[in-house]
């Protein structure tokens, strides 16, 4: 992880990221094949930030599982941060992609 200025960040991005990372790695507990995943956190003020989380899956049906309701929470909180979060499933490997703006800062 590697988030320059994060500790200036303002605390709506800080508590999107923390809960956007613990959703998506609860999910990677849930659903992966091993139980792991890979996630990377970059970013800075300048250019947002960058938030990927990748999971090896036993085929596209292992997420069918799920209510879908953290997905659609991790969708959602990226959105009310001005961002976005992208889901593909290839070569059975889960991955979640979510860009946030760094935004202005808290009043």
């Amino acid at each position: 992880m590697l988030l320059d200025g994060y500790s200036s960040a303002p605390e709506a991005l800080q508590r999107g990221i923390f809960r956007i990372t613990q959703e998506a790695l609860t999910n990677a507990l849930r659903h992966s094949s091993d139980r792991a995943a890979d996630c990377r956190i970059v970013g800075d003020p300048e250019r947002g930030v960058r938030l990927e989380v990748s999971s090896r899956s036993s085929g596209p049906s292992t997420f069918a599982g799920g209510s879908g309701t953290g997905l659609i929470g991790i969708r959602e909180r990226a959105e009310l941060l001005g961002g976005r979060a992208d889901v593909t499933h290839e070569d059975h490997m889960f991955h979640l992609r979510v860009e946030l703006p760094w935004g202005p800062p808290d009043p």
